[in-house]
């Protein structure tokens, strides 16, 4: 991690592809595989890298900034196989670290503040102003400064959470078959709700409730009583994601659409690997495979729009900003 990067050394290993329909627009490389998503926020996209870099681009390709800017400088200590994206504001980015938050400025990259937290901990999103973070025993609330606003323990062990942007909620979902929901505003945990079986995802807040899919290959949508349960060819691989009309959610090598309102099956795609998670924008919903092949499909019919090989595997969904959809590689 001290040697010198050459970031146009084509032996580099990790891309981070910006893509329009079937074509590359521009693609970036840096010293180790790309296994979180990119953020996207006000022109820029930021990347954390597995080289223990964070790199800020502009959407036409030009380097911004990175942090940091050499090798000699202070490392950052997160996991070598970091899987979330930086948090950013207008004038922040917050970056977890293996037992700390580190924050960013967001016009140039210089080091703002460094935060201690519990280790283990990744971020879930912005909510209220404030930086929501979980950790395997508790969900967390800082403000910009990265003063902790309220820390809430969990029943037992977490297996996901989600934040229900609308309602100002966290939903977690617990190893004890538990549905726990707080309240983001001041860390407030109301009453669980028992699960049938152990959840294998975050539950996501839809208007009928929540859903998540849980083990028995069951999707199921509830909130104090259950609504409908969903029989799965195989145990979902992703977290749900939904519309106004459909719930989309990946079972190993093939992605489901199942109605919102009843759980009814509306269609199916398979694809020849494993299929990552799901993003949705706009009516199209885009899911990478693990050999690096990315799909834009029509969300409502499930039809094929444009598919695009990628320069390697994918760990990280794809995320779409406009007309350019960006996937980082391996």
């Amino acid at each position: 991690l001290n040697r010198k990067l050459d970031f146009n050394d084509p032996k580099l290993t990790a891309n981070l592809n910006f893509v329009l329909p079937r074509r590359i627009r521009w693609s970036r490389t840096t010293g180790g595989p790309i296994l979180a998503p990119p953020a996207l926020q006000s022109g820029k996209v930021v990347v954390v890298s597995t080289d223990q870099t964070i790199y800020a681009y502009a959407r036409t390709g030009r380097l911004a900034w990175r942090y940091p800017v050499a090798p000699s400088q202070d490392r950052l200590q997160i996991l070598a196989r970091v899987r979330a994206a930086p948090l950013l504001t207008l004038q922040s980015v917050f970056v977890v670290e293996r037992s700390s938050l580190r924050i960013l400025s967001f016009a140039d990259g210089s080091l703002v503040k460094v935060v201690p937290i519990p280790a283990g901990t990744w971020p879930l999103g912005l909510l209220g102003g404030r930086s929501i973070l979980a950790s395997p025993l508790e969900i967390a609330a800082y403000d910009q400064t990265g003063v902790c606003a309220w820390r809430t323990a969990l029943p037992s062990g977490l297996v996901g959470a989600s934040l229900d942007q609308d309602q100002g909620r966290v939903l977690a979902t617990t190893r004890t078959k538990q549905l726990c929901v707080i309240d983001a505003k001041v860390g407030t945990a109301f009453k669980p709700f028992d699960l049938a079986s152990r959840p294998l995802t975050a539950a996501v807040a839809t208007p009928g409730g929540a859903i998540y899919a849980r083990e028995g290959k069951v999707l199921e949508l509830r909130w104090k009583d259950v609504t409908w349960s969903a029989a799965l060819p195989m145990e979902a691989t992703s977290t749900p994601v939904v519309d106004e009309a459909n719930v989309y959610v990946a079972c190993g090598d093939t992605l489901l659409a199942l109605s919102l309102k009843t759980g009814q099956p509306v269609w199916s795609k398979t694809s020849s690997a494993p299929l990552g998670q799901p993003s949705l924008s706009e009516g199209r919903l885009y899911v990478a495979n693990t050999q690096g092949q990315l799909w834009a499909l029509n969300a409502t019919k499930g039809e094929l729009r444009w598919e695009f090989p990628a320069r390697g595997a994918t760990q990280a969904p794809p995320v779409p900003g406009g007309d350019l959809v960006f996937l980082g590689s391996e």
